[in-house]
């Protein structure tokens, strides 16, 4: 039989990024799908959303130092401290937060800021994903709950380059980063144009560049190098 080399697969993200307007129709909906506690779960999908853990590290989130997967640095930049166990890289990182769940964890008052920072009255990623799984199908949207994480790295990926998404992700390969979430739309055309003047070139392009392609080219390779 002759020998036939087949075509590599092609790594492609099985999910998709969340828009604004589908994670405000799941909030939404918590009421109904979680009568008894939607303000609890309201708290943990924000978390998810700004913070970009994955959902069993949020269901782990905690307090308190000495806990696997915890929040530190609460009196300046608050942090996220993950040992290897507990997550799918294997060595311990210690990430900062975004401002935005920064702000998040401070609506936690002082004296209620011990044990697990989401109080979900569940604790295992299974459990977790069948509410989750149940709130996306009554807010007609098509997703799961690793997209929260795939939305926070496609907002973030507009705003950072591609080696400090990779430490916000805690990817240990850049090319997970790059092949998985710095994808589709990430700003580049805004950069451009903000940076080098409109399509005619006659608003904020430095005077000259635009008659040497040479400096146009040395003065993008200074801005991204």
């Amino acid at each position: 039989m002759p020998h036939i080399e087949m075509p590599k697969a092609i790594n492609k993200a099985k999910g998709r990024p969340l828009t604004g307007e589908e994670f405000e129709r799941l909030l939404a909906k918590l009421p109904e799908v979680r009568r008894k506690d939607a303000e609890v779960w309201a708290y943990f999908l924000r978390g998810l959303w700004e913070s970009g853990l994955r959902l069993s590290e949020g269901l782990a989130l905690s307090w308190d130092a000495e806990a696997a997967v915890s929040v530190g640095g609460m009196e300046g930049r608050p942090h996220i401290r993950i040992e290897g166990e507990a997550q799918k890289g294997g060595k311990l990182t210690q990430t900062p937060t975004t401002p935005g769940f920064a702000r998040l964890l401070e609506e936690t008052p002082l004296e209620q800021r011990r044990g697990r920072v989401f109080k979900v009255p569940v604790s295992r990623r299974e459990a977790a994903g069948k509410v989750l799984t149940e709130l996306f199908r009554a807010a007609g949207v098509k997703g799961s709950a690793h997209d929260f994480r795939r939305s926070f790295a496609t907002r973030w990926a507009r705003r950072l380059p591609a080696q400090a998404l990779q430490r916000l992700m805690r990817h240990s390969s850049l090319a997970t980063t790059m092949t998985f979430y710095a994808t589709g739309d990430i700003g580049l055309e805004d950069q451009l144009y903000d940076d080098f003047g409109n399509k005619t070139g006659n608003t904020g392009t430095p005077a000259g560049l635009e008659a040497n392609p040479r400096e146009v080219r040395n003065s993008l390779e200074n801005k991204w190098n």
